[in-house]
């Protein structure tokens, strides 16, 4: 029983160690700011609130596009980059911005005026919860490599990555 005892203590140690609870995921998913905080969006070095802040991305006169590259799970993504419409570039680097207060645009596939559809989990196989129009704007919850957990009205749901539309500048047709 010792030896048993033992062994789950070494197999749990092992698991936390090569399977850490904050392990950043990858994604590759564009989105747009959809916060009208006037002080900006935080990017902290850290997910969490807790995080140090690196810069505020300010909106301004126009809206901030933003590369998500990771999700920690717990409503947090990294991004790499950001830029300002004509005015290029506002930031460059690793940070981690809170999910919910950044957006993207739907647009049908092949048929750019076509609704999307949002799915139980990130695979057309799985079930479609809902159709969303065309050039809706769903709020990004989560990721999972090219694939957008989103919220629309009341659902919440898996946007397929050719039905996403990450720029706030164009419709993405």
């Amino acid at each position: 029983m010792k030896k048993l005892f033992l062994a789950i203590i070494a197999l749990t140690a092992f698991v936390s160690t090569a399977f850490p609870q904050n392990a950043v995921k990858p994604c590759d998913v564009a989105g747009y700011i959809n916060d009208s905080d006037p002080n900006g969006l935080n990017v902290r070095a850290t997910p969490g609130k807790d995080g140090r802040i690196l810069t505020s991305l300010k909106k301004g006169e126009g809206d901030i596009s933003l590369e998500i590259t990771g999700t920690n799970g717990s409503g947090w993504v990294r991004i790499t980059e950001a830029w300002h419409g004509e005015d290029g570039d506002v930031f460059k680097g690793k940070g981690w911005v809170f999910a919910s207060m950044l957006a993207t645009g739907t647009r049908g596939y092949p048929n750019y005026n076509s609704p999307s559809k949002l799915y139980a989990s990130p695979s057309k196989k799985s079930k479609a919860l809902i159709v969303v129009p065309a050039e809706a704007e769903v709020m990004i919850v989560d990721c999972a490599g090219k694939w957008a957990k989103v919220r629309y009205e009341n659902t919440t749901g898996w946007l397929a990555p050719e039905n996403q539309c990450g720029s706030p500048f164009t419709t993405c047709s």
